[in-house]
């Protein structure tokens, strides 16, 4: 069986249907909070517990988990919510970890993002990172798990993700903001030069380099900490993205590079490698302007 977090969200809850179309047995734990509106039509499919204290352990004394697939996350957007990053980002997977631990769950597949590279340049130095506490609490949870690794019988597999991007992401999200601006025709949009280079991976191709991992989940082997980069292996700059969409858009929007300023700690370019990925059967299928279309022609939330 398979304990999926974050099953509301915008990954999760495309993850928890691919799950569910492929016949995995799924529980999903959520705050009591959660917005279930990605989830409505599958909501009856599976176990849902709400997040609270001990409920972690009565999961796994209730359930034969096989499997952790950690997706939650918080963004800490605000600042008022610094405590509650940390407890999202690195207690609450370390408390997964212990009782999965303690209850014989063999793989822990962890959700980890690009962002943690720009620590490897700004840690100890005077600037702090462009996401500030999200991306330091997401490498400081694998960074204790690769200390610890070897002493713990499981299987870690770290997926970083590049920049991810489809339908029905949140509203403030980089790419959906943009396109609906574009959709709405406002007259200018004020960007920084767009020179960063990102690796755009799509939603779907995202949703299959999970599957792959699990189709194969044996060749992952206990005590070790398998990192997986996920992305297409391609990089295109933020300016190239925009004017894509707003050429397959037909917008009539003014974009003003550089009105704004970059932040200096942001990553001037970021690719995934992706031989792991294709070791495993893996290959993306959505370019820029396939996944954009795809976009326009959903239905933006």
């Amino acid at each position: 069986m398979i304990l999926l977090t974050g099953a509301t969200g915008f990954l999760g809850s495309s993850l928890l249907k691919r799950f569910l179309e492929a016949r995995y047995d799924v529980c999903c734990v959520k705050r009591k909070s959660s917005n279930l509106h990605r989830v409505s039509e599958v909501i009856n499919c599976c176990k849902w517990y709400d997040l609270e204290p001990g409920i972690i352990e009565q999961i796994f004394k209730e359930n034969p988990i096989r499997i952790v697939i950690h997706c939650a996350t918080n963004y800490g957007r605000e600042d008022c919510e610094y405590f509650k990053v940390y407890q999202t980002n690195v207690f609450f997977p370390l408390e997964l970890l212990e009782f999965g631990l303690k209850y014989g769950c063999k793989y822990f597949i962890n959700t980890d993002t690009f962002s943690v590279k720009e620590i490897d340049c700004l840690w100890g130095g005077s600037r702090k990172p462009y996401k500030g506490a999200y991306t330091i609490t997401k490498y400081m949870f694998t960074h204790i798990v690769r200390e610890q690794i070897a002493k713990w019988d499981i299987s870690f597999i770290n997926l970083q993700l590049e920049h991810l991007y489809g339908p029905n992401d949140g509203e403030n999200k980089f790419v959906n903001s943009i396109l609906r601006q574009l959709q709405e025709n406002v007259k200018e949009l004020e960007l920084t030069e767009g020179l960063q280079v990102r690796d755009w991976v799509y939603l779907e191709d995202v949703e299959d380099a999970y599957m792959s991992v699990l189709r194969q989940i044996e060749r992952f082997g206990s005590r070790a900490f398998h990192q997986i980069e996920v992305g297409t292996g391609e990089g295109r700059s933020v300016r190239e993205f925009v004017e894509t969409a707003k050429r397959l858009t037909n917008s009539s929007t003014e974009l003003l590079f550089g009105k704004r300023q970059m932040n200096q700690s942001e990553l001037p370019c970021s690719i995934a490698n992706i031989h792991m990925l294709q070791s495993l059967g893996w290959c993306f299928e959505h370019g820029i302007e396939e996944g954009i279309r795809k976009i326009i022609n959903g239905k933006l939330k």
